[in-house]
């Protein structure tokens, strides 16, 4: 029997080592504001932040967060990147905008293999996945993804003329490089 116990706790232990190593690095929460120029040509100030999402395990069996993004309206609404989650691995919004008081977001959904735009309409306090048909014509990107945004980390609002200044410094960066990477598809800034 003593040689049972001795057992039991050298197997507790070895399974509170093992949880212990499976629990994800430390997350680097970002939160800022950006001012977003819609189509009708009125400015609105969203907040946009990065949060932990769910747990993930590498192929080298590491664990990590999935990076959540958030878009919080003046109004109000909240889109999560996690509404999309079934359709990539990373997830984030490309532009929002209103038309007859609804709100519209294109994300693009990326997995290893391909990019996937998503068109969202919030009705109610829930967003709905929509066809491209449904969306009005004539929407532009109009918010920084996540290479776009780099060295502004520090910044808590970033305005139309640093966005602006931010998103011409990114297209020549591209033009120098042939890795265009997930946000290839605002590029040209017209859907």
């Amino acid at each position: 029997m003593h040689h049972f116990a001795r057992l039991t706790v050298a197997a507790l232990l070895v399974v509170g080592v093992l949880v212990g190593c499976a629990t994800p690095s430390a997350f680097d929460f970002q939160k800022w504001n950006e001012e977003v120029l819609l189509r009708d040509g009125t400015v609105i100030l969203t907040s946009r932040s990065f949060v932990p999402g769910e747990v993930w395990y590498s192929t080298n069996g590491f664990p990590h967060y999935r990076r959540e993004q958030v878009l919080e309206l003046p109004d109000g609404h909240r889109w999560q990147s996690q509404v999309i989650a079934n359709k990539g691995i990373i997830s984030e919004p490309l532009l929002v905008d209103r038309v007859d008081q609804s709100w519209f977001i294109v994300a693009i959904a990326s997995t290893p293999q391909s990019d996937e735009l998503v068109f969202s309409r919030a009705i109610g306090n829930s967003w709905v996945t929509v066809s491209r048909g449904e969306l009005p014509s004539g929407l532009q990107c109009n918010l920084l993804t996540f290479a776009q945004r780099r060295g502004t980390e520090d910044a808590p609002l970033i305005s139309m003329l640093q966005k602006r200044q931010l998103i011409e410094r990114w297209k020549s960066a591209l033009t120098a490089s042939s890795n265009l990477g997930s946000s290839r598809r605002c590029n040209s800034r017209e859907l």
